[in-house]
C-alpha cells in the first residue's frame, strides 16, 4: 500500500510541475534540458527508490526496464540512421561532407586514445571492469555524438533550432558517421568471440559485421513494407513497434548492439521508403513517447545503484573537456585541409555542441552486453555530461537569425 501511495505522489507532483511548466516560461538553460526529456531522469530515480522497498517487486521491474531499454535502444538507432539521407547529402558540396567526416575521425580517435590513457581512472577510480577497448570505443563514439535535432541554448536568446543545411560545420552526417564508425569496429573491441545463433554459430568478427548488416537490413524492410502497405497512421506506428520490439529482444537476449542494429535500418528506411514525409512525422511523434519512457527506464535503473557522485561528476567535467579540446582541434585541422574558412565562434559553437539521447544510448548499450554493476557509473557521468553540455550557452553564429 505504501508504494501504491508513494507512485500517486510521485504522479501528482510530476502532473503539478507539468501544469507550472506550461504557465510560467522557465530559464533558458532548464528549457534545454526539459526540451530533452532530461527531467525524466530525476522522476525515474525517485520511482525506483520507492520500487526498492520490495525486493521482489524490485527484481521484476528491473527486468521489464531492462527489456524495455532493449527496445527503445533499437528505435534510437533508427532516428540516428533516418538522418544518413542520401538524397539530403545531395543537396550540400563535398567539402562540407568532407569537413564533419575528419571532424568525426580526429574526435573518435584522440577520445579513444585518451580512454585508453585513462584506464586505471576507469578500473580503479570508477570501477568500470568492461573490456577497456570497448570502453574506449564507446567513449570516443559518444565524444562525436551532438544533439539533434532539438533546440540549442545560444547565449542571450532563447532556445533556437540551428540551421543545418547552411551551416559549414552542421551536423547533418555527424551522428551518422560517428555511428558508422561505432558499426565498422565494434566487432574488433568488444571482446565478444562467439555468438549462437539458433543452429548457427558465429566466431569471427567477418560473421559478426553480416550478422549487424543482415539484422539491420531485415528490420529496415519490414519498416519499408509496413509504412508502403498501411495506410493509416496508428497501424503504421502499431506495426513499426512491434517490429522494433522483436528485434530489441533477439538484441537484447543475444548481446547483439540494438543501437547498431537499428542504424543499419534507419539508413536503410529511409533511403527507400516511397512515404518518406508520412513515415519521418510518424516515427518523431512516436520518438517524443519513447524518449521520456528511456530517460525514465535509465533513472529507474540508477535507483539501485550506490554510485560515487564526486568521482563520476569530476569524470564528466574531464571528459567535456576532452571532449571539446577534440573536437576543436579536429574541426580545425579539417577546415584547413578541406579549404573551408570557419569563424572563431563556429569553432567553438562546433567544439561545445552538447551531447544528446544518442550519446546516453551507447553507454547504456553497456547494460544489455555486459552485466557488471560497475557500468551504471559510466552511464552516470556521461549523464552529467550531457546536463551539463545542454545547459552551457553556446556563442550564437553570425548566420543565425535571432
Amino acid at each position: 500500500m505504501q508504494i501504491i501511495a508513494s507512485i500517486y505522489l510521485i504522479y501528482a507532483i510530476c502532473l503539478i510541475c507539468r501544469i507550472l511548466f506550461v504557465r510560467r516560461g522557465l530559464a533558458a538553460p532548464l528549457d534545454s534540458l526539459r526540451a530533452n526529456h532530461m527531467h525524466f531522469v530525476p522522476i525515474g530515480l525517485a520511482t525506483g527508490i520507492v520500487l526498492t522497498m520490495d525486493y521482489d517487486l524490485a527484481a521484476v521491474v528491473e527486468d521489464i526496464q531492462r527489456e524495455l531499454l532493449g527496445v527503445i535502444l533499437v528505435w534510437i538507432g533508427i532516428v540516428a540512421g533516418l538522418r544518413f539521407d542520401f538524397r539530403r547529402l545531395g543537396r550540400r558540396a563535398s567539402r562540407f561532407h568532407a569537413l564533419e567526416g575528419l571532424q568525426v575521425a580526429g574526435t573518435a580517435a584522440l577520445v579513444f586514445f585518451l580512454a585508453l590513457l585513462w584506464r586505471p581512472v576507469l578500473r580503479y577510480q570508477m570501477g568500470i571492469a568492461a573490456e577497456p577497448v570497448l570502453v574506449a570505443l564507446l567513449l570516443g563514439a559518444v565524444a562525436t555524438t551532438l544533439r539533434m535535432p532539438d533546440r540549442i541554448f545560444y547565449a542571450r536568446s532563447e532556445l533556437e533550432i540551428p540551421d543545418v543545411d547552411n551551416a559549414p560545420a552542421g551536423p547533418l552526417i555527424t551522428n551518422a558517421a560517428g555511428m558508422t564508425l561505432l558499426t565498422i569496429l565494434y566487432p574488433y573491441c568488444a571482446g565478444v568471440t562467439v555468438i549462437e545463433l539458433g543452429p548457427f554459430t558465429l566466431v569471427s568478427t567477418s560473421s559478426f559485421l553480416a550478422l549487424y548488416a543482415c539484422a539491420g537490413i531485415l528490420l529496415g524492410l519490414l519498416l519499408t513494407f509496413a509504412f508502403s502497405t498501411f495506410q493509416e497512421d496508428v497501424v503504421c506506428a502499431i506495426v513499426a513497434i512491434g517490429a522494433v520490439a522483436t528485434f530489441g529482444g533477439l538484441c537484447a537476449g543475444k548481446a547483439i548492439p540494438g543501437v547498431v542494429v537499428g542504424f543499419i535500418s534507419g539508413v536503410w528506411f529511409i533511403n527507400t521508403t516511397t512515404r518518406r514525409r508520412v513515415a519521418l512525422e510518424i516515427l518523431e511523434k512516436t520518438t517524443g513517447i519513447l524518449q521520456p519512457v528511456f530517460f525514465l527506464v535509465i533513472g529507474g535503473l540508477l535507483a539501485t545503484q550506490n554510485l560515487p557522485v564526486l568521482r563520476l561528476t569530476a569524470f564528466a567535467f574531464l571528459f567535456l573537456v576532452a571532449r571539446s579540446l577534440a573536437r576543436g582541434i579536429s574541426v580545425t585541422v579539417a577546415a584547413r585541409a578541406t579549404r573551408c574558412r570557419l569563424s572563431l565562434t563556429e569553432i567553438i559553437g562546433s567544439a561545445l555542441r552538447p551531447l544528446g539521447t544518442l550519446s546516453v544510448a551507447l553507454v547504456a548499450q553497456l547494460l544489455l552486453l555486459d552485466s557488471g554493476p560497475n557500468l551504471y557509473t559510466l552511464i552516470a557521468a556521461i549523464l552529467v555530461a550531457a546536463a551539463i553540455g545542454q545547459a552551457t550557452p553556446l556563442p550564437k553564429p553570425r548566420d543565425v537569425s535571432a
